[in-house]
């Protein structure tokens, strides 16, 4: 005979990408999930040819509306150095966050 766990609801699979993402992230809170989803979006349209990263090409407009909209305010080479965290030359979706809530 089953019995109820207290977490068979973690066996449970999510029910759409943002909570999927939002579960691996650790978000709990709707508004996180939102931020998150803000970002991604955000992310996704300096993303011009949908590879998932952002080259140094497309950073150059990235780079612009991060200054134009005050979350930074370092140069662009300062800027890049930070977000690509592992310096392979690329920006992941994951270190564009990392760098969003830091």
């Amino acid at each position: 005979m089953n019995e109820y766990s207290p977490t068979d609801h973690l066996l449970q699979p999510p029910t759409s990408p943002s909570e999927a993402a939002a579960a691996l992230l650790g978000y709990r809170s709707e508004e996180d999930v939102a931020a998150y989803e803000r970002a991604m979006t955000y992310f996704a349209h300096f993303d011009k040819n949908g590879d998932g990263v952002v080259d140094r090409k497309e950073f150059e407009s990235l780079h612009r509306d991060l200054v134009k909209n005050d979350i930074t305010k370092l140069g662009y080479e300062e800027a890049w150095t930070e977000i690509d965290a592992d310096g392979d030359g690329e920006i992941t979706r994951n270190e564009y966050v990392d760098f969003l809530i830091a």
